[in-house]
C-alpha cells in the first residue's frame, strides 16, 4: 500500500520507526497525491479533508494536533504593515481568520516578508527554525486557539481513498502505532536526528515534541467537529474497522462511545462531559483592530463585561 506522510518534523515520530517507506509531501501535494491515485493512504490537511469528503474516508486513529501552544505555528512579528503567510498553510491561517479577522497575503519568502509586513504566519520547520533563533511573534495559533475554542487544534488527519483494502489500510496503522510507542519509550535518538537535520536545537525539540498530539480521542473528534463548525466547513463521516456493539461500519466515534459506556455525564466539578444535544461552544472572536501585544493574548471577556473574574461575581452578587 502507498503512503503519503507531511514532509515536516512533526511527522517524524509516526513514520521513523514503521518501516515504512512514505513518499514525503508537503500540505497541498498530500492532497494531490491522495486524490490522484499516486497514494493510497496519506495525513492531510483537515481543511482539504473535509472539502473532498466524497472522495476520501478519514480514519480517525491517529491525528496531528496541540493542546496549547504548537511553536510550530506562529505570527511572528515584523517591521512593515498588514499580515502574510507562507503557502504551504491551511488550518494555521483560517484559524487566524476565524479568530482575529486576519487577511494575508500569500509569500514563499517568511524571511523577506518580515521585512515588509507587521506579521508573518510561519508554519512547520521554518517556523521551528525562527523560534530558535529568537524571533518574536505576536500569537502561537495553538495557544489562541485553546484559549478561544477550549478544544484540540486539529491539523492534519490520516485519510485513505475510497475503496482501498480494508486490511492493508489497518496494518498501516499499527505500523504507525508501533513506530510511536517506540519513539515515546526513548525519543531521544530521533530527536537527535532531527535536531541536526533541521539545525534546531535539541531542548526545542523536546518541547516542541512535548506539545504535538497524535492519538485521537473522543475530544480530538469534538475537536474536529467544533472546528470544521467555526471554519464553515463540511463534516466527513469518519470510519472506523467494525466493533462489537457498532451497527455499521461508518460510524462516529463508535468506539469512544462503548468504551465510554457507564462513564457518568458530569465531571466531579459539576461541568458536562460533552457539550449537550445541539448546543455549541462559544467562541471568542478578536476584532481585527484588537490585536495581541507581542508574546500576549487577550483574556476573554466574562459575564458582565469585566475581566477580571473576581469583579464579575461582585457584579453578580450587586
Amino acid at each position: 500500500m502507498r503512503v503519503a506522510r507531511l514532509k515536516y518534523s512533526h511527522s517524524d515520530p509516526l513514520f521513523r520507526y514503521s518501516g515504512i517507506d512514505a513518499i514525503s509531501a508537503s500540505n497541498r501535494e498530500s492532497i494531490d497525491l491522495l486524490l490522484g491515485g499516486r497514494v493510497d493512504v496519506a495525513f492531510i490537511p483537515l481543511t482539504y479533508a473535509s472539502l473532498n469528503c466524497g472522495a476520501l474516508e478519514i480514519l480517525p486513529e491517529f491525528a496531528i494536533f496541540s493542546e496549547g501552544p504548537v511553536i510550530s505555528a506562529r505570527l511572528f512579528a515584523g517591521a512593515g504593515e498588514g499580515y502574510a503567510a507562507v503557502s504551504d498553510t491551511s488550518v494555521n491561517a483560517m484559524a487566524l481568520r476565524k479568530l482575529m479577522g486576519l487577511e494575508f497575503e500569500v509569500v514563499d519568502d517568511p524571511i523577506a516578508a518580515l521585512r515588509t509586513h507587521r506579521g508573518v504566519l510561519v508554519i512547520g520547520d521554518d517556523a521551528l527554525r525562527l523560534v530558535d533563533s529568537g524571533a518574536p511573534h505576536l500569537v502561537d495559533v495553538g495557544e489562541l486557539w485553546q484559549r478561544r475554542v477550549g478544544l484540540p487544534l486539529v491539523y492534519a488527519v490520516m485519510a485513505a481513498r475510497r475503496g482501498v483494502d480494508a486490511r492493508a489500510a489497518r496494518e498501516i496503522v499499527r505500523a504507525i502505532g508501533a513506530s510511536l510507542e517506540r519513539f515515546h519509550a526513548d525519543p531521544r535518538e530521533l530527536i537527535a536526528e532531527v535536531s541536526r537535520r533541521i539545525g534546531v536545537s535539541e531542548r526545542l525539540l523536546q518541547d516542541y515534541y512535548g506539545s504535538i498530539r497524535y492519538r485521537v480521542s473522543e475530544s480530538v473528534l469534538r475537536g474536529i467537529e467544533e472546528e470544521l463548525h467555526v471554519f464553515g466547513l463540511p463534516r466527513c463521516p469518519l470510519t472506523r474497522p467494525r466493533a462489537p456493539g457498532c451497527p455499521r461500519r461508518r460510524v462516529l466515534a463508535c468506539r469512544e462511545r462503548i468504551r465510554l459506556r457507564g462513564r457518568p455525564r458530569w465531571s466531579q466539578r459539576g461541568a458536562p462531559d460533552r457539550p449537550q444535544p445541539g448546543s455549541r461552544r462559544r467562541v471568542h472572536v478578536l476584532r481585527p483592530e484588537a490585536r495581541p501585544r507581542e508574546g500576549a493574548l487577550r483574556r476573554p471577556r466574562v459575564p458582565g463585561g469585566h475581566r477580571d473574574p473576581e469583579q464579575a461575581g461582585a457584579a453578580r452578587q450587586a
